[in-house]
């Protein structure tokens, strides 16, 4: 449900109260005056994070890949130099 903010005239205080958009009779929860008027809600503003780096998506998996591959390779190198000795 949302949060509104409300001045209440019987009180003189703001207060946000959290109900259904369609609810009518809301009162102030402090004094339960029924005078009370909605504040008109804040523009909300979004902003877009951009970006500069001018790398395509991925490219830090594919090097992470691609280091994999050699780190293999040479440990397959190294396996097939090993001599196993017959007991």
């Amino acid at each position: 449900m949302p949060l509104y903010l409300y001045d209440c005239l019987g009180c003189g205080k703001q207060v946000n109260i959290r109900h259904s958009y369609k609810e009518k009779d809301v009162e102030c929860p402090l004094c339960n005056s029924k005078d009370i008027r909605k504040n008109l809600s804040t523009v909300l503003q979004v902003t877009k994070k951009v970006t500069v780096d001018k790398e395509k998506t991925g490219t830090e998996v594919n090097k992470a890949i691609e280091e994999g591959k050699k780190t293999l390779e040479e440990y397959k190198k190294k396996q097939k130099k090993r001599i196993h000795k017959q007991k």
